[in-house]
């Protein structure tokens, strides 16, 4: 079973964008069956006070998940250019097996 990763945070306009990486081939071998296993993963992201989930809409080798800039709700502050933790869960079929990872990264 291969480690997912976080690659990169990135301001974009009003979101975070946060990618990572479950593969490092999708196209043949263990790493294709890897992804194809995975059900689905969801990140979190925390900075300072915010802290917000979002799914990974795509599962392949390489994934996204998208965060708005802005509390919705105005409990904490918005999300800025700097250290940040994200955590990861990677849920696959196989022996229903979970795993989770955390990781900081700047966003920039």
């Amino acid at each position: 079973m291969l480690k997912p990763n976080f690659t990169s945070a990135r301001l974009e306009g009003d979101q975070v964008i946060v990618n990572g990486k479950s593969a490092t081939d999708p196209e043949s071998g263990p790493a294709a069956e890897e992804i194809a296993d995975i059900v689905g993963i969801r990140v979190v992201l925390t900075q300072g006070e915010r802290v917000d989930h979002s799914p990974v809409n795509k599962v392949s080798s390489t994934w996204s998940a998208v965060f708005n800039v802005k509390d919705e709700e105005g409990k904490a502050s918005d999300f800025h250019a700097g250290e940040a933790t994200v955590v990861g869960v990677e849920t696959h079929r196989e022996n229903a097996t979970v795993i989770s990872w955390a990781q900081k990264m700047p966003i920039a």
